[in-house]
């Protein structure tokens, strides 16, 4: 049983002299280029002049029709916020859902019920923490990074709401995957798409949307619910960081930051706030600190902007996110 307290004792350090971390999304004024709502063309020129995002989905195919990456949500690692003036507000989000959805049975998704989700596999060497020598650093197998995915995806394909949102392709068979996760990457692919900070991104999920055409670029909104309309989902993970079940502080935990970016992928965005009371912040050596511990989440949710790693459950917000998209689906 995974618990959630492993965290309860670490500090949350806002400096250069920290080295704990844990996954945040961009909140301050230093990260504004790395926007959750990047424009189209913005995102668009990050395609044309990186192949190496362009080329992600080539093993498995493409969705039919124009479309172009539209945003990208980034996670970062706390230790992001180096340098930045601390602030008590972590996290203040209002939209459940992402500015793009899915059409049901799009026919150019190929008219299917739900998602459909492949994985391509790591191709770098992944670091795990080995929780049976204490301090020790292993290389990932296979096995452990696929199902760490794929129990993640099974965290909200089990949502009594929906039947199926989700159906697994494996590379070869026909069809082409809604969503794909990438796997990982080595941390210079991140530093050199998203510069100046990718080393600091844990995570990315690169959305793409349909549009009429690859000269006018207007989105599609073919069910006419004011949204622009998905055509495809890719998830990267960062190979540079040290990877976890749960493991100590420092580490990033598998399956909580791969089921966040997955309910990414299902069009589900932040909600509540996140912050520090004013008078939990203590100046050590110099250094703005604050205890995990002193983080309130309102509501505390695995899809906040800021979150424990360990988290698991997906309810109250996280639930209800989805199935606002997916109930009945």
């Amino acid at each position: 049983m995974r618990s959630p307290s492993v965290l309860s004792a670490a500090a949350l350090c806002l400096a250069s002299a920290c080295s704990d971390s844990i996954p945040v999304e961009p909140t301050t004024a230093a990260l504004s280029a790395f926007s959750t709502r990047a424009s189209a063309v913005a995102d668009e020129q990050l395609t044309a002049t990186n192949p190496a995002i362009a080329n992600i989905p080539a093993e498995f195919g493409v969705p039919s029709g124009d479309f172009i990456v539209g945003s990208a949500q980034l996670l970062y690692d706390i230790n992001a916020l180096k340098g930045a003036s601390p602030t008590l507000i972590l996290a203040n989000d209002r939209d459940k859902l992402t500015e793009a959805q899915w059409v049901k049975n799009d026919p150019r998704r190929g008219g299917h019920d739900g998602l459909k989700w492949g994985y391509l596999a790591a191709n770098v060497p992944v670091p795990m923490y080995d929780p049976t020598v204490l301090g020790s650093i292993r290389p990932a197998t296979a096995t452990e990074l696929e199902n760490g995915l794929v129990s993640a995806v099974a965290a909200w394909d089990a949502r009594s709401c929906s039947r199926a949102p989700f159906t697994r392709l494996f590379p070869g068979e026909p069809g082409i995957p809604d969503v794909i996760q990438v796997g990982w990457q080595p941390n210079s692919w991140f530093v050199a798409n998203f510069p100046p900070n990718g080393g600091s991104i844990i995570g990315v999920t690169l959305s793409s949307i349909f549009v009429n055409n690859l000269v006018d670029k207007i989105p599609t909104d073919i069910d006419g619910n004011g949204r622009p309309d998905l055509a495809q989902a890719l998830i990267v993970y960062n190979a540079g960081k040290i990877w976890s079940d749960n493991g100590p502080f420092g580490s990033v935990d598998l399956f909580t930051i791969a089921a966040h970016e997955t309910g990414h992928s299902l069009g589900i965005d932040h909600f509540g706030k996140v912050f520090v009371n004013q008078n939990n912040v203590e100046i050590v050596n110099g250094i703005p600190t604050i205890d995990l511990g002193d983080i309130k989440y309102a509501p505390k949710a695995l899809m906040n902007a800021v979150y424990i790693v360990g988290r698991t459950n997906i309810e109250g917000t996280d639930h209800a996110s989805f199935c606002q998209i997916w109930a009945g689906q």
